[in-house]
């Protein structure tokens, strides 16, 4: 999720060096709906987002990766990416199971 408080934050970095190279990024975080990063409005969840999502880059805690391993299958998206340091095994086989390709290091 990126974050409108600290730009220096690695998700917020990421997004600006994907939009960078031509990538549309749509940040999500609860916290700071209807607010914007790099031009882009911040969604609650992954549901809100009215557009085909190809990627799901998560910079959550390991505590969160399942429940956005289901959104990810929920909406159909291609690849689901945990950052460095995230690891869940049972996120792993949620995606898996709907042959969603993963980067859960």
């Amino acid at each position: 999720a990126a974050s409108d408080v600290y730009k220096r934050q690695p998700s917020v970095i990421v997004m600006k060096y994907m939009q960078e190279f031509g990538y549309r990024v749509l940040p999500v975080n609860p916290k700071s709906i209807g607010k914007k990063i790099h031009q882009e409005n911040i969604f609650a969840s992954l549901e809100d987002i009215a557009v085909p999502i190809d990627i799901v880059n998560v910079f959550r805690p390991t505590s969160e990766a399942c429940i956005l391993a289901k959104q990810a299958v929920k909406i159909g998206t291609k690849v689901l990416w945990l950052q460095y340091g995230i690891h869940s095994l049972e996120a792993q086989e949620i995606v898996k199971s709907a042959m969603i390709n993963a980067n859960l290091i």
